[in-house]
């Protein structure tokens, strides 16, 4: 039981990490501030967080999933 409350530790830390990328991205992109470098380096920060999170191979699901 340890490990999984080290585990739900460790994702909350990253989804806070996350949140905190997602929200710089939806601010500079509100307010126009915001060309493709940016946006590139905006993402790899995301791509690095779910790295950390061990979440690197995985997918979005699909519109057709979504709807599933």
């Amino acid at each position: 039981m340890t490990r999984l409350s080290e585990i739900l530790d460790q994702m909350t830390t990253v989804l806070n990490d996350l949140k905190t990328v997602m929200d710089a991205e939806q601010q500079q992109l509100s307010v126009g501030q915001i060309n493709g470098s940016q946006l590139q380096r905006i993402t790899e920060r995301k791509k690095l967080v779910a790295g950390d999170a061990g979440l690197s191979g995985t997918t979005a699901p699909s519109g057709a999933e979504c709807a599933a």
